[in-house]
């Protein structure tokens, strides 16, 4: 359970910010993800949480990867491991910019997805900033895999967002979760986080990033 921070993103930064290094040779313009942890350093360390050892060449696990969207590692996570992205692509990209024709992609809301038996699923920047099924989604995960990788976003002050409903001609207001939010979705699941320490939501530091998000990352133990 990590805290994202600027003294730990300093210490990624010191130590090599091997994701930019990649991404400098292999930048794929059609991806707005690439975009995105090229421009802010502090996605460029959760990043490095969260994929770093499945990039490796022994990785060979079974990865289930929900919002991930299409990257320029794209290739090698499906190269290393059994790797499936469930993603709607709300951001663009298809599979067809990917360099080799491996490829497994679900282009599907993961509510409605079968997930296999997996070792890892992963959401990045999906809960509950995206979606706010969040319970719902770890839930109908536990059973079927490992570990679940969560990053976890919230705000210390009131913020929302103002929404038009797809179906329908109805706007929607909708809340961005709070501080207490988070610690009562975290203690629901408190025996399954791994390295679980709520205390480091006491006394959070000045938020990383420009729209004064707080972000926490966790793993959760499935039954599997």
């Amino acid at each position: 359970m990590i805290l994202i921070s600027n003294d730990k993103i300093k210490n990624y930064l010191n130590k090599d910010d091997w994701v930019k290094k990649y991404l400098d040779n292999v930048v794929n313009n059609n991806f707005i993800c690439d975009n995105w942890l090229i421009e802010s350093l502090p996605k460029r360390y959760i990043f490095n949480l969260i994929y770093k050892d499945l990039l490796q060449h022994d990785s060979n696990m079974r990865v289930y990867d929900v919002g991930g969207g299409l990257t320029s590692f794209t290739n090698k996570l499906l190269n290393q491991n059994d790797y499936t992205l469930v993603d709607i692509l709300a951001h663009g990209g298809e599979i067809k910019d990917l360099k080799n024709n491996k490829s497994n992609l679900i282009k599907d809301d993961w509510f409605d997805v079968d997930f296999k038996p997996s070792e890892v699923v992963i959401a990045n920047d999906l809960f509950p900033n995206v979606d706010q099924r969040i319970n719902f989604f770890v839930e109908k995960l536990i059973p079927t895999t490992k570990c679940i990788r969560l990053t976890l976003t919230w705000y210390s002050a009131i913020n929302f967002y103002k929404t038009n409903r797809i179906e329908g001609d109805e706007i929607l207001y909708m809340n961005s979760w709070l501080t207490e939010d988070i610690k009562m979705f975290l203690s629901k699941f408190s025996s399954r986080i791994i390295n679980y320490k709520s205390s480091i939501l006491d006394s959070i530091p000045n938020s990383v990033f420009l729209n004064n998000r707080n972000v926490c990352y966790i793993q959760i133990k499935g039954d599997l």
